[in-house]
């Protein structure tokens, strides 16, 4: 119980606006790696009662996704914009599930199916789960 307190403290209650997860993803954006050929770009898209965002990236590595389901892990140095390993978990102050697709990657972060506990512990998507996600998310998915 005091893991799944400390979780959901630093999740909901770190940050005074629920909006703060625009600044993360869009720091996360800026610490990526892109291929050479690539102009960086992010898109993020509010419709249909879901928000998604995506980037142009190379895409995350077996480091990063360990990074992701840890807190106050993070694999980036300190010359980058987000640091401290915890800032992605702001996007639970406004949401109840996060879908990460990149590259080979497909998982979620679910507290509406895993508790409090849920915004570290992935939870791999197969072929139905993918199905089910709105149009637009698979056709970006599938675009790379």
């Amino acid at each position: 119980q005091t893991l799944e307190r400390a979780v959901a403290a630093l999740a909901k209650d770190l940050y005074v606006s629920k909006a703060h997860f625009i600044h993360e993803l869009t720091q996360n954006a800026d610490d990526c790696t892109f291929p050479p050929t690539n102009v960086p770009s992010l898109k993020l898209c509010f419709q249909n009662g879901y928000f998604f965002s995506s980037c142009n990236e190379c895409g995350l590595t077996f480091h990063d996704v360990d990074a992701l389901c840890d807190l106050g892990n993070s694999m980036k140095g300190e010359k980058q914009t987000g640091h401290k390993g915890l800032g992605f978990r702001s996007v639970f102050a406004v949401c109840e599930q996060i879908v990460i697709l990149s590259g080979k990657w497909r998982f979620q972060f679910s507290i509406r199916l895993d508790g409090v506990l849920g915004m570290i512990t992935p939870l791999w998507l197969g072929d139905a789960e993918m199905q089910s996600l709105p149009p637009d998310v698979q056709e970006e998915y599938q675009q790379g």
